[in-house]
C-alpha cells in the first residue's frame, strides 16, 4: 500500500501545484506534450494488411514470404467482363483495350494475364510454340469465335481467364513482390543502359504496403469505370481489393463516429455540469491522451491497424470514468463561500484513491494481452495501458485546471441537477437493498440464460459479411466467386525428397492424384488448380496433335523433353510454379471468399491429403495469403480466451488487494464478470459472431466495469466502518458514487450509438455491444452488487470492518 500512498501524496503536492499555477502549469504542459506529439505523431503510418497482423518473425509469415521471394505474389486483382458474346471482334478489341490500359496505368504491376496474352501452345513442324491467345487473333484480322471450343476446353484457362459458361472474361493482376526502392535500376537496352547484378543484389527489399495496394485499387477502379458499359459489365475483386475496402471505410467510419462520440460526450458532460469551462477540459483531457499514445506508437514504429484503433474509443472510455469522477466530487461540494481550492481537496479526498486503484486494475488487467501471438494485439495491451495512465493523468490535469477556472458565480451554487439524479440511483438501488433475494434470483436467471445460449455463439471470422449487402466491392466478390468459384489462391509448396526434384514423373504423378483427390474430397467448390502439371497436360496434348485423351503426364523421358521444349521457347509462366532448379514446386487452388475458419480446415485437409499422396517421395507446406488469414484468425480466438482469463485472474488479485479483503475481492468479481457473460449472450442471442472485431470490444469494457465495480466496493468498505448496518452503509455509498456511475454510463452509452449508423456491420455490432456493457455493467453495480452485500453473513461484514481499522492504524 505504501506505493498507492506515494503515488497519491505525491499527484496530491503536484496537483496542488498545477492549481496554484494554472497558466504556467498550462502552458509547460502543452509546450512539453506539444513538442512530443508534433515529433511523434507525423511517423505513425497506418497497415491494413493481413500480414502486419504477424510478428516478423512468425513461421507463417516466414513461410509465405519464402513464396513471394521464390514464386511471386498470390495477392492477385481480379478483374471480369461480362457480355451477351465473348468471342466476338468487338469484345475482344475491347477487352484487350481494357487489358493494355490497365497494364500501362496501373502502379506496382509485375504480370498481367488475360485472353488477350494468355499463353497458346500449339505444335507445328515438330516443335512447341507459345503465342499470345488473342492478341495474334486480332493482330491476323481472324474471327475469335474460332477458338472458342478450345479456349473453353482447356484446364489451363477455364475458371482463370474465363468462366466455364465462356461468358465472362477474367484480367488476372499480379503486383509486384517488393515495392520500388530508389536505389533501382531500370536497365534501357535501346540507349545501352544496362543494371550490373553486384549493384542490385545489395538493395534492401520491403513488401508491397497497404497504400500501395491502395493505390493500385484505386486505379483499376478508376480505368474500369470509364471501360463499363451495356455489354461489357465489369465487376473487380480479390484480397487486396476487398482489404482496402474495408480499411477505407474503417478509416473513414472510425474517426468519424470516434468524433462524434466526442462531441456527444462534450455536450452531455455540458449538460449535466452545466459548465463550457469543464466540458473544455474534458476535450483537453481527451486530445492529449489520445495524442500522446498516437506520438509514442509513431516514435515505436507501431503501425495503427484495425485492432489498434480500439485504443482511441479505449482511451476516450477511460478518460470519463475518471474526470466524471473527480469533476462530479468537487462540484457536489459546491455551495456559498467555499473556496475553488476546498473543491479540489474535496475531490481529491473523495476520489483519488479508487481511481487510482481502477486506473492500475485496469492498466494491469491488459497485460493479459502482451502474451498474444499477433502482434498487433500484444500492441493493444501495451499501448492500452498507455493510455489508461495518459487518461488519468490529463484527465486529473485538466479537471484540476477547470476547477481553478470556475467562476464564483458557479462554484456557490449546489448542483440541483446531480442532486436529483442521485435521489434516482438510490431508488434504484434500492430496490436490490429491499428485496436481495428476489434481485439475485432474477440476476441469476439473466446470468443463466446467458450461459445457456453460449454453446449457440458462432466463432467465425469473414470480413467479406462485415461489408453491406449492396456494397459494390462485396457483390463483385460474390458474382466473381459464382462464376469462377474463386476470386483468392490457397498455395502450397511441394518440396521432393532427395534424389527427386519436380520433374521426376513419380513426383508429379503423387502430385496430380491429391490434386484429383482435393477436388472430390474438400467440401468447398474449388475454381481450379494451377501447377507444372497443368503445363504438362497441355504440352503433351499439343505434341499429340490436340488429342484430349494425351491431356495427361507422359513418361519421365518425354518429361525432359518436354521441359527442354518450354523452356527453348521462353515460358516464363513456368517459373512461377516451379523454382529455377526444380527443387521446389508450387500448387495453387483458386477458392472462394469464406469464413476464415474454414480455411483452416481445408488447409489442414489438403495438406493430409498430399502427405498421403506423396509419402517417401516430398514434403509439402501450406502456405499463402489465405492460410495466414485463417492462422491469424485462429489465432486471435485462441489468444483472446487465454488473455480474457489472464486479465481476469489479475483484475481478482489486485481487487482483493485494493479492497483489503479477500471476500470482497471475490465478491466483487461476480460484478466484473456479469457483463462480460451478458454481452456474450446478447451476441449469441442476435447471432452476432465471435471474430477479430467483437472479441476486442472486451478489452474497451474492462476499464469502465473496473472503474464502477472498484469505486462502488472501495466506497461501500468505508462507510460499513461508519454504519452499523449494511443498508444504511449501502444506500450512503450510492448517494456518495452512484451519481458518478450513472452519468458516466450515460455519457458512454450516448457517445457509442453513434457506431450504430455505420454501413458495416461490425462496427454497428462493436456500438451495440458496447450500449449494452455498459448498461448491464452499471445495473450489476447499483442493482445487484447491493443485493448480494445484503446477504453476505454477519461475520463477513465485521472481517471487512476489522481490515479497514487495521489498515487505518497501519
Amino acid at each position: 500500500m505504501w506505493i498507492i500512498n506515494f503515488i497519491d501524496r505525491s499527484m496530491t503536492v503536484f496537483l496542488t501545484w498545477v492549481f496554484q499555477h494554472r497558466l504556467k502549469s498550462a502552458l509547460l504542459l502543452i509546450l512539453v506534450a506539444g513538442s512530443f506529439i508534433g515529433y511523434g505523431v507525423p511517423q505513425l503510418h497506418t497497415d491494413g494488411r493481413i500480414e502486419a497482423f504477424m510478428y516478423q518473425d512468425d513461421p507463417s509469415l516466414l513461410k509465405y514470404h519464402e513464396l513471394r521471394k521464390q514464386f511471386g505474389q498470390d495477392n492477385r486483382i481480379v478483374v471480369t467482363v461480362t457480355g451477351d458474346d465473348v468471342f466476338t471482334t468487338p469484345f475482344i478489341t475491347k477487352l484487350s483495350a481494357l487489358h493494355i490500359a490497365l497494364q500501362n496505368q496501373v502502379p506496382y504491376i509485375s504480370e498481367i494475364f488475360s485472353l488477350h496474352n494468355i499463353p497458346f501452345i500449339e505444335y507445328e513442324k515438330g516443335g512447341v510454340y507459345l503465342e499470345e491467345l488473342m492478341r495474334n487473333v486480332l493482330h491476323e484480322g481472324k474471327d475469335p469465335h474460332i477458338l472458342k471450343e478450345r479456349v473453353l476446353s482447356t484446364p489451363l484457362y477455364q475458371n482463370f481467364v474465363i468462366d466455364r459458361s465462356g461468358k465472362t472474361a477474367a484480367i488476372i493482376i499480379e503486383p509486384f513482390r517488393y515495392a520500388p526502392n530508389k536505389q533501382d535500376c531500370v536497365a534501357d537496352p535501346a540507349n545501352g543502359k544496362t543494371c550490373p547484378f553486384a549493384t542490385q543484389k545489395n538493395i534492401k527489399r520491403e513488401f508491397l504496403s497497404s497504400a500501395e495496394y491502395d493505390e493500385m485499387t484505386l486505379k483499376v477502379a478508376e480505368i474500369t469505370r470509364d471501360f463499363s458499359g451495356p455489354g461489357f459489365v465489369i465487376h473487380t475483386a480479390g484480397a487486396p481489393i476487398v482489404s482496402s475496402e474495408i480499411v477505407r471505410i474503417i478509416s473513414q467510419d472510425m474517426p468519424r463516429f470516434t468524433l462524434a462520440c466526442i462531441l456527444i460526450a462534450l455536450i452531455s458532460i455540458g449538460v449535466i455540469f452545466r459548465s463550457v469551462i469543464i466540458a473544455a477540459g474534458a476535450l483537453l483531457a481527451f486530445i492529449c491522451s489520445i495524442l500522446t499514445m498516437l506520438a509514442l506508437m509513431g516514435l515505436c514504429g507501431v503501425a495503427m491497424t484495425p485492432p489498434t484503433q480500439f485504443l482511441i474509443p479505449m482511451g476516450l472510455t477511460m478518460m470519463l470514468c475518471v474526470y466524471v469522477h473527480f469533476m462530479l466530487a468537487s462540484t457536489n461540494a459546491c455551495k456559498p463561500g467555499v473556496p475553488r481550492m476546498s473543491l479540489f481537496s474535496h475531490a481529491m479526498k473523495h476520489t483519488h484513491h479508487p481511481i487510482l486503484f481502477s486506473i492500475l486494475t485496469s492498466a494491469d488487467g491488459l497485460l493479459g494481452f502482451l502474451s498474444s501471438d499477433l502482434a498487433p494485439i500484444a500492441a493493444l495491451g501495451i499501448f492500452g495501458m498507455v493510455v489508461t495512465l495518459t487518461s488519468y493523468f490529463f484527465a486529473l490535469f485538466w479537471g484540476t485546471q477547470a476547477i481553478a477556472a470556475l467562476p464564483e458565480r458557479y462554484t456557490s451554487h449546489e448542483r440541483t441537477l446531480t442532486a436529483r439524479t442521485s435521489r434516482g440511483v438510490i431508488a434504484i438501488g434500492s430496490v436490490g437493498i429491499n428485496h436481495p433475494r428476489k434481485t439475485v434470483l432474477v440476476f441469476a436467471l439473466a446470468l443463466g440464460g446467458a450461459i445457456c445460449l453460449l454453446p449457440s455463439l458462432r466463432f467465425s471470422h469473414n470480413s467479406l459479411k462485415w461489408l453491406e449487402p449492396h456494397n459494390v466491392v462485396r457483390q463483385a466478390t460474390e458474382f466473381i466467386d459464382s462464376r469462377f468459384n474463386g476470386t483468392v489462391n490457397l498455395e502450397l509448396i511441394v518440396t521432393p525428397a532427395k534424389g527427386y526434384d519436380f520433374r521426376s514423373e513419380p513426383v508429379l504423378r503423387a502430385a496430380q492424384r491429391a490434386v484429383e483427390r482435393v477436388y472430390k474430397e474438400v467440401d468447398i467448390p474449388i475454381g481450379r488448380h494451377t501447377s507444372l502439371i497443368s503445363f504438362m497436360d497441355e504440352t503433351n496434348m499439343a505434341i499429340h496433335d490436340g488429342d484430349p485423351a494425351q491431356r495427361v503426364i507422359p513418361r519421365q523421358q518425354q518429361i525432359w523433353e518436354q521441359f527442354f521444349l518450354l523452356e527453348g521457347e521462353g515460358n516464363s509462366t513456368i517459373m512461377r510454379y516451379v523454382s529455377i532448379d526444380y527443387s521446389l514446386g508450387r500448387i495453387t487452388f483458386l477458392v472462394p471468399w469464406l469464413e476464415a475458419m474454414r480455411y483452416s480446415g481445408v488447409s489442414e485437409q489438403v495438406a493430409m491429403i498430399f502427405t498421403e499422396e506423396l509419402g517417401q517421395l516430398g514434403s509439402v507446406n501450406v502456405t499463402g495469403l489465405i492460410n495466414l488469414l485463417a492462422n491469424t484468425s485462429k489465432a486471435v480466438l485462441d489468444n483472446m480466451v487465454s488473455s480474457y482469463l489472464v486479465t481476469l485472474s489479475i483484475i481478482a488479485v489486485l481487487m482483493c488487494y485494493c479492497l483489503r479483503s479477500f471476500q470482497l475481492g471475490l465478491i466483487s468479481m461476480i460484478a466484473n464478470v456479469l457483463p462480460y457473460v451478458m454481452v456474450l449472450g446478447i451476441m449469441a442471442l442476435f447471432d452476432i459472431p465471435m471474430d477479430t472485431f467483437t472479441i476486442l470490444i472486451g478489452g474497451i469494457l474492462t476499464g469502465l466495469i473496473v472503474d464502477e465495480t472498484l469505486h462502488m466496493f472501495y466506497t461501500f468498505r468505508y462507510y460499513l466502518s461508519l454504519y452499523p448496518q449494511p443498508q444504511d452503509a449501502l444506500r450512503a455509498t450510492l448517494k456518495e458514487v452512484g451519481n458518478a456511475l450513472l452519468m458516466t454510463s450515460v455519457v458512454v452509452t450516448l457517445s457509442f450509438s453513434v457506431f450504430l449508423l455505420s454501413s458495416m456491420s461490425n462496427i454497428r455490432s462493436f456500438g451495440s455491444l458496447m450500449m449494452a456493457g455498459v448498461i448491464v455493467a452499471l445495473l450489476s453495480d447499483i442493482i445487484m452488487m447491493p443485493a448480494l452485500m445484503m446477504l453476505l453473513p454477519q461475520r463477513l461484514y465485521q472481517g471487512i470492518v476489522g481490515g479497514r481499522n487495521e489498515q487505518q492504524l497501519a
